[in-house]
């Protein structure tokens, strides 16, 4: 997390000055590539086509590994998910650009404590917003939160469980290059 934040600051002085409201980078038939992560070990590439000014359709992936020990107990989680979504801009005239995001996803999450692996998987829906702080003619540094929900199917060591009801709220940071 530190490293890519790291890295958006160096970008940021590496491309200039922030851009005005004519060169904004939101027009129809431009390509968005973006890498996102959240507060957690998240890493989330995406790629996106403006359609029309400001509205783009985004395909988008994420994964994350986490493991913990406790009293010689190993615990890994691991999650992925698979999305698609309409990213709304809304211009300001200035080089900070209020963003929204409505889209679905396919998660999947597994859980091994040694023991038990307990796995969820199942479609979801994903609302989300924040701000891009655009950089020179080609980037921004976007900064948001997310909000997922769905009803996942489970199984514990291969056995069908309980639908289980999720949600999750997480902010993001990331970078966005922009390209015709």
């Amino acid at each position: 997390m530190k490293r890519l934040l790291v890295v958006s600051v160096i970008l940021v002085s590496a491309f200039g000055t922030p851009v005005l409201a004519a060169e904004q980078p939101f027009q129809q038939g431009t390509w968005e590539l973006s890498l996102t992560s959240d507060f957690d070990p998240t890493y989330d590439p995406s790629l996106g086509y403006y359609v029309v000014d400001n509205l783009a359709v985004t395909v988008d992936a994420s994964y994350g590994k986490t493991e913990t020990e406790v009293s010689s107990v190993k615990d890994t989680s691991t999650t992925q998910a698979f999305g698609l979504s309409l990213d709304v801009n809304l211009p300001t005239g200035t080089f900070v650009v209020p963003l929204m995001s409505f889209g679905v996803q396919y998660l999947n999450t597994e859980q091994d404590d040694g023991i038990d692996v307990i796995e969820l998987s199942g479609p979801a829906m994903k609302v989300g917003g924040g701000l891009k702080l655009l950089v020179g003619e080609r980037g921004s540094v976007n900064l948001g939160v997310a909000y997922v929900t769905g009803t996942l199917d489970s199984t514990v060591n291969g056995a069908s469980g309980a639908d289980v009801d999720v949600t999750d709220l997480a902010g993001f940071v990331g970078y966005s290059l922009y390209f015709r």
